[in-house]
C-alpha cells in the first residue's frame, strides 16, 4: 500500500515539476535559436553591405580584397561586368562546387525577377535574399543584385555558406534536450527522497 503511493506520490511530483522545467528549457532553448538566426541575417545583412559599398565606389576590382573577403567570411562572391564574369576562382571550394553553386543560385534568382546576365531595366535590381541547398547538405544564404556602372552595368551574386552556423542550431537542440533529461531524472531522485522521508511517520 505503502509503496503504490509512494511511487504515486513520486511520480505526481516528478511529472508536475517535470513540465515546469521542460517549458523552461524549450523557451530559453527557442531564445537562443533565434538568437543564432538573427546572427546569421545580420552578418549575412552586413557582408551585402560592404561589398555592394565597396563595388560601387571602386572602377576596379582587387582580387586579394576578393579572396581575403572570401575566406575569412565563408561567401562565395560572383561579379559579373556587362554579362562577363570577372576572371576571379574563388579563394575556397564549397562541398557541392563552386560552378554548380553559382548557377543554382542565378537561376533561382531568375525566377525571382533578377537575372545578373542582363542589364537591369531600372537603375538598380536585387532579389530578395534566398536560400539553395548544395548536394551534401550544405546550405547558403543567398543575393543577386545588378546595377549600372560608367562602362555599363556590373552583377553581383553572393553566397554565404551557413551550414556552419545551422550545425550548432543541431548541437543546441542536443543540449537542451540532454539538460531537460538529466533535470528530470533529477527532479525524480529528488521527489523519492523527500516523499520517502515525508511518509515515514505514518508507515
Amino acid at each position: 500500500m505503502f509503496k503504490k503511493l509512494r511511487f504515486r506520490l513520486t511520480l505526481l511530483y516528478t511529472l508536475t515539476t517535470g513540465i515546469i522545467l521542460t517549458l523552461v528549457v524549450i523557451s530559453i532553448s527557442i531564445n537562443s535559436q533565434l538568437s543564432t538566426i538573427r546572427r546569421i541575417d545580420e552578418t549575412f545583412q552586413t557582408q551585402v553591405m560592404n561589398i555592394t559599398t565597396k563595388l560601387q565606389t571602386d572602377n576596379s576590382f582587387n582580387i586579394t580584397w576578393l579572396a581575403a573577403t572570401e575566406a575569412e567570411n565563408d561567401l562565395l562572391i560572383h561579379i559579373e561586368e556587362n554579362g562577363t564574369p570577372l576572371l576571379f576562382k574563388g579563394a575556397w571550394e564549397p562541398p557541392s562546387g563552386r560552378e554548380f553553386l553559382l548557377e543554382k543560385a542565378a537561376s533561382k534568382a531568375r525566377k525571382l525577377g533578377t537575372d545578373i546576365s542582363v542589364q537591369p531595366v531600372t537603375t538598380y535590381s536585387i532579389s530578395p535574399v534566398f536560400e539553395i541547398a548544395g548536394n551534401h547538405r550544405d546550405r547558403y544564404q543567398c543575393i543577386a543584385m545588378s546595377y549600372p556602372s560608367s562602362r555599363g552595368y556590373k552583377s553581383v551574386l553572393l553566397l554565404y555558406y551557413i551550414s556552419p552556423s545551422l550545425q550548432t542550431l543541431n548541437r543546441q537542440r542536443l543540449f537542451f534536450a540532454g539538460m531537460d533529461v538529466l533535470g528530470i531524472a533529477a527532479l525524480y531522485l529528488v521527489a523519492r527522497f523527500f516523499v520517502k522521508r515525508s511518509l515515514r511517520p505514518i508507515q
